[in-house]
Parts: C-alpha cells; structure tokens; sequence
C-alpha cells in the first residue's frame, strides 16, 4: 500500500512539472511525444504484469527531462539539490558515526531501500550538485564532496564507492584544475607507500570489495540475451523467463535490460538519444558533463534506481546542455 501510493505520488508530482514545462516554454513536443507514444503503445500491446510499471518509467523519464530544466533555468538547484544533498549526507553522517551503523544497518534505514539503494541516491544528490555547480559556474564544496566520499564506504557498494571517486575527482578538478589532480595523485602514491597494507585489508573487509568484481549481473546480462529472439527483440523479452534473473525476485540490476523489456526496440531510441548526448558533449569539450553523464549511464547499467526513476532529474541535466528553450509569454 505504501509503495503503491508513494508511486501515485510521484507520478501526480511528475505529471504537474511536465505540465509546468509546457506552459512556461515555447516548445516542439513533436519528436518527444512521438517516442512517448511509441513506448507506451508497446506497453499497451503487451498488457502484462509490467504496463504500469512501464507507464511510471515513461511519466519519470520525461517529468525528469523537464524538472532539469526548470531547475537550470530558475535557479532551483539550492533548494532542490544543494540542500538535500547536505541534509541527507548530515543524516547518513549522524548514523554512521553517532549510532555506530555498520553496513547491514544501512539496509533498514529506509522501507524498500537497501544500503546500496542509499548510496545511489546519494551519488544521484552528488553528480546533480556538482552538475548545477557546472552550469552556474561555481565551485562546488570540497568538503561536501570528501564527505560523501567518505560516506560511500559505510554503505558498501563498488558502483557507489568509484561513484564517489569521480565525484570527488571533479570537484577537485572544478576548484584547482589540473593541477588539483596532480596533487591528488601525489597523496594517492604517498598513501599505497605508506598505507597499502591498511587501505587493502580495510576495502576487503568493510565493503563490497571483498567479493572481487565478480557479480550475478553479468550471468543475468548473457541469460537474458540468449531468451531474446527476432520477436522479443522488438516488443521486450519476457523476465519470467530469464532464469537468473528470476532468481533474483525478477530485479534485473540493469536499468536497460529493464527499458527494453519493457518497451522493447522502443527503448533502443532512448538509449541512442543518451549516445548522441555524450558525444555532443565530447566534441565540443564539455568533458565535466560528458563525465557526469557517463557516470549516470554506468550505474544505470548496474541497477534500477536510475534510468527511468524518480531521481533521474539530478542527472539527465548534462544531456539538455544544448537544449535552451524560449520562455512563452506566461511567467509563473
């Protein structure tokens, strides 16, 4: 019942800021509301078990394209990202360190949140701050960016602690540039010198690094390519008959096994849109955001909390770098 209405709520909230971005902008909704369309006539031939969770994926992608830009546009990012991040992080902080939470505690925190569902929002938080930092030209919080860092190890992923990293490289990189890194770089040999050892013992023994990088993911990626034929690779492969994916309580841990499933070759045109994103951004040399937007697409390839879902709007901004629409003549 919670779950169902917190997704009532979402979708209600979703649907009021495309609403909002149609009337405050002077837009073509031509190619958008035709892949929309295609994606949800696909989940309407199929009418299974998933159309409703297909039609949330839809109302979720698209609420969260325009949420970026109303938050760009209207400087919303201080109380929409900035704030957030800093409360959640000051929160996972206070557990941590106050209440003595250890890694399996972090999976009781929050209903339907496990300790690595946490850390992707958190990572989701971070790279949404330091792209709006990007776009106002600022420069984002070392201290807020070692923070989450440090928070990452706790709640024990692999994808969420190199998550970190990166966030914390191009905070580095924002606030000293090249130079920042190569610092970085000095006290990163200093540390595997002088504290190999320690460093070593601790990622085996206190996070996810202990299982190496072997996960069920890839065994899910190859068994759900091989129950896929000519017909499913147009209308979405049924989950119920990938095994190894079954096993796991139908979670595909990959937010693009997910969309094509679901729609099918449909999704195969979000997935090149995302492409063309960060090679737009690439070539013109916007590598801070083409690294955002490449973090985002890889721990969507890992799970379903990205891609899709209610946090999108904290990442999706990179991609619609070059999309500036005109503001109509209403002003709310």
């Amino acid at each position: 019942m919670g779950s169902s209405f917190f997704r009532l709520l979402s979708g209600l909230t979703g649907a009021f800021f495309v609403i909002y971005f149609l009337m405050v902008y002077r837009v073509r909704v031509l190619i958008p509301s035709a892949i929309a369309l295609l994606m949800l006539g696909v989940a309407v031939l199929k009418a299974d078990s998933s159309f409703f969770a297909s039609t949330f994926f839809i109302l979720a992608f698209y609420s969260s394209l325009s949420l970026a830009i109303l938050i760009r546009d209207y400087d919303l990012g201080c109380v929409l990202i900035k704030l957030p991040l800093l409360l959640f992080s000051l929160f996972l902080l206070y557990l941590f360190l106050v209440l003595g939470y250890d890694p399996d505690d972090f999976n009781d925190v929050f209903d339907g949140y496990s300790r690595n569902g946490l850390g992707a929002v958190l990572l989701a938080f971070s790279l949404g701050y330091v792209w709006y930092c990007y776009e106002k030209r600022q420069r984002p919080s070392l201290i807020l960016g070692g923070l989450v860092l440090f928070l990452m190890l706790p709640l024990y992923g692999r994808a969420n602690i190199l998550g970190g990293v990166v966030v914390f490289l191009l905070i580095l990189y924002m606030n000293f540039g090249a130079t920042g890194w190569f610092l970085l770089g000095l006290i990163f040999i200093g540390s595997l010198i002088f504290g190999f050892d320690y460093i070593s013992e601790y990622l085996s023994a206190k996070t996810k690094f202990s299982a190496g990088f072997e996960s069920p993911r890839f065994e899910m990626l190859q068994d759900y390519f091989s129950e896929t034929d000519l017909s499913s690779l147009f209308v979405g492969t049924d989950l119920s008959m990938v095994n190894s994916i079954v096993d796991h309580g139908g979670n595909t841990h990959n937010a693009f096994l997910r969309a094509h499933s679901y729609f099918g070759f449909a999704s195969v045109v979000l997935i090149i849109g995302l492409a063309i994103g960060v090679a737009l951004l690439v070539s013109n040399g916007f590598f801070v955001l083409a690294i955002i937007a490449l973090a985002f697409i890889a721990r969507a390839f890992l799970d379903i909390i990205y891609l899709g879902n209610i946090f999108d709007f904290l990442m999706l901004g990179p991609f619609l770098y070059f999309y500036r629409p005109l503001r109509s003549n209403l002003y709310l």
